[in-house]
Order: C-alpha cells, then structure tokens, then sequence
C-alpha cells in the first residue's frame, strides 16, 4: 500500500465517523461497496487520505470500524460508537445552534471551546499515469 499525503487526521476521522454514522448507523454490517458510495456521494475519495483503496481507509479508522472479510473477496464494514467524540459532537452542535441565532463577532470564541473538530479531507487530483510512447510504424 503507498501512501500519498499525510494519511488521515483526527479531523478526518471525526468527520468520517459523524458521515458514516448518519448515513449507515452503528452495530451493523454493511458491504464496502455501500460505504464507497457514501463517501463518493461526499466527495471524498481514497486519494484524498493517502490511501489506495476504501478498504485501507477503513483499516485505519479502527477506533470505530471493525472490518471483517470473507471468502470471494467480499468485505463488510461495522461502525461502533466512540463515546468521547458523541459527546464532543453533540457539545459542537449544541454551540452551533447557539451561535446561529446571534449576528455579528464571528471572532468571539467561547472559551469551552472543543479541540475536537470534524474536518473534511481535502479533495487531491488523482495523479494519470504517464502514457507509454507508442512505437513508430517502419
């Protein structure tokens, strides 16, 4: 496996976490393909986190997915909670329904402020190979 970047943050696996959960839910199995298209349906790609395949992806956020392979090289994926970024996540929801009803001073921060922050990953161009010349005809 190569990897590209700087593989993924804690940003990006809190973002993926709060992604996945809405969009599969927790203690299920769901086929890989399924969650290549949630991720896709998002934006987001493998590429994007340094990794070759949504299967290495996966493999890496194991702090709340559990992979489990069978026979024919089917993969199935399940979410499990992290009770310390729930509450993280629900605390930043919270303030940001708070913030969304005053106006003005974006600046203000409140000073109980998270360090817990879902980041999406940034979108890299995926690199083409490079064309073999193609041989003159004599």
């Amino acid at each position: 496996m190569a990897v590209f970047g700087r593989g993924i943050t804690l940003g990006n696996k809190v973002y993926l976490y709060r992604l996945l959960a809405e969009q599969v839910g927790f203690g299920k199995q769901t086929y890989l393909p399924r969650i290549q298209e949630v991720l896709e349906a998002d934006g987001i790609y493998p590429e994007d986190m340094g990794c070759e395949t949504v299967l290495a992806v996966m493999e890496q956020l194991g702090e709340f997915v559990r992979v489990a392979s069978f026979k024919g090289g089917r993969a199935y994926v399940t979410l499990s909670h992290v009770e310390k970024w729930d509450v993280e996540l629900e605390k930043l929801s919270k303030s940001e329904q708070k913030d969304s009803g005053k106006g003005g001073r974006p600046w203000k921060r409140s000073k109980g402020s998270s360090t817990l922050r879902p980041q999406k990953p940034r979108h890299r161009e995926r690199k083409k190979p490079k064309a073999a010349p193609t041989p003159e005809p004599k």
